[in-house]
């Protein structure tokens, strides 16, 4: 039972690979035994081919020595029909016609038969290789769509295996963003937080602010923020005189030398880099004090989805 279980399953194993390799619309290449019947024949064709023609030569050659040998005779017998030297230089001649035009046969013989192996192998080789890479290619096509199959397959089942997730952020959000991914809702314009009209776009866009991150991001909130939490730690009136800290780059001239707490109730124009204009705009924001602008709340939205955003994956994988 077992023999026979193994077997259908090598069948069906052999019959999927067959249709794999037709849905990828491969052929297979024909085996080795016809490349080298065919290097075989093709070898055989050029042996006798020049075969004969080395035979044909030598013929050739014989005739025309026999020829010569038959006419030097009868010119010797016309003049000296007596001498003995005309037979032996007639034999002579003969034996060196025939051992030179039977040597010429072989040599043809062995060049034609050594080129005619050489070029058999030679083309045999060149077939078998084709047909080998012809094969190869076969097989990494073949094992290629398996694996695309194969991650087309498993797209679903990581889909399925999201984890059932309780956080959400509704609040911060328009309805329609509720649901995108943090790092999408980061390129978002300033509007896509609940409470922010479109309106807020172009006046947020004066201060090159035209997304969520930009808002994040925002230098002059930073620095707002830092002089409000730094607010607390400072003791009115007892800065030494030998202290050396100061922000002077962050600060209009005229606030360098004001105190933290008194730099909170300033003016956004305080801050260096914003103009006085400034202050009229933002007041329509409702930020109308260096605190305004760091307790805003749309900007702390905005740095804790820029935040979370870092911390994502797209995959939801842990």
């Amino acid at each position: 039972m077992r023999c026979s279980s193994s077997r259908h399953q090598e069948a069906a194993g052999g019959k999927r690979q067959q249709e794999e390799e037709a849905r990828a619309g491969v052929r297979k290449p024909p085996r080795f035994s016809f490349s080298l019947s065919l290097s075989l024949s093709l070898s055989l064709s050029l042996s006798l081919s020049l075969y004969s023609l080395s035979l044909s030569l030598s013929t050739s050659l014989l005739c025309l020595s026999l020829s010569t040998s038959l006419l030097s005779l009868l010119s010797l017998s016309l003049n000296r029909p007596n001498q003995f030297s005309l037979s032996l230089s007639l034999s002579l001649s003969l034996a060196l016609s025939l051992s030179l035009s039977l040597s010429l046969s072989l040599l043809l013989f062995s060049l034609s038969l050594y080129f005619s192996v050489s070029l058999s192998l030679s083309l045999s080789l060149a077939l078998s290789l084709s047909l080998l890479a012809s094969r190869t290619t076969a097989r990494f096509s073949c094992a290629f769509n398996q694996i695309a199959n194969m991650s087309d397959a498993a797209a679903p089942a990581s889909k399925k295996a999201k984890p059932a997730y309780t956080f959400n952020v509704n609040k911060a959000l328009d309805k329609k963003y509720e649901t995108m991914p943090f790092s999408e809702i980061v390129k978002l314009p300033p509007s896509a937080l609940q409470g922010l009209s479109e309106h807020a776009n172009p006046m947020l866009a004066a201060f090159h602010i035209k997304t969520i991150a930009d808002l994040a991001e925002w230098k002059f909130a930073k620095v707002a923020h830092a002089i409000v939490d730094l607010a607390d730690c400072e003791e009115e009136g007892k800065r030494a005189e030998k202290s050396e800290n100061n922000f002077n780059k962050a600060l209009d001239k005229d606030f360098e030398t004001k105190s933290l707490k008194e730099l909170v109730h300033a003016p956004p124009s305080a801050l260096a880099g914003l103009a006085d204009w400034t202050d009229g705009v933002l007041a329509k924001l409702h930020i109308k004090t260096i605190q305004d602008l760091a307790r805003w709340k749309y900007i702390k939205w905005a740095q804790g989805l820029v935040t979370l955003a870092h911390f994502e994956n797209a995959d939801h994988h842990s």
